[in-house]
């Protein structure tokens, strides 16, 4: 499959411009490190989800050092783009993913404790199962 082929089958599933632009960056990276299996090939099965185009994760808590979202049913891929997005002018330490609130509380307090220290910010999202 072209990069043009494999644009044309994402906005067939509903993306936007951002959303494809994004899935395509990840998908062409992974073919031209050699992983085909998490390329563009990744496009037949996203076909197969029956997902939400317009999910948007969203940011739940904003505290000094540590933010949660919640993925809102948005796609894993853009949930990230879009957490990275927000980050820029402010790198964290770490991103982690975690399947529920409780998880995300266990990693957050492990990482930096029950408080996190200052200058450090750390990242944990929320993916619900759909």
């Amino acid at each position: 499959m072209t990069s043009d082929e494999a644009r044309i089958r994402l906005r067939a599933l509903g993306l936007d411009e951002s959303a494809v632009a994004a899935l395509l960056a990840h998908f062409e990276e992974a073919e031209r490190r050699g992983k085909t299996g998490h390329g563009l090939s990744r496009i037949d099965w996203l076909e197969t989800l029956g997902f939400d185009p317009a999910a948007r994760p969203v940011l739940r808590v904003s505290e000094e050092g540590f933010e949660r979202w919640d993925g809102h049913g948005a796609l894993g891929y853009l949930v990230l783009e879009e957490i990275v997005r927000s980050t820029l002018d402010d790198p964290p330490v770490a991103y982690w993913p975690a399947e529920d609130e409780e998880g995300a509380t266990q990693i957050a307090s492990a990482i930096s404790g029950p408080v996190p220290s200052p200058g450090i910010r750390v990242i944990v999202y929320v993916i619900e199962p759909s």
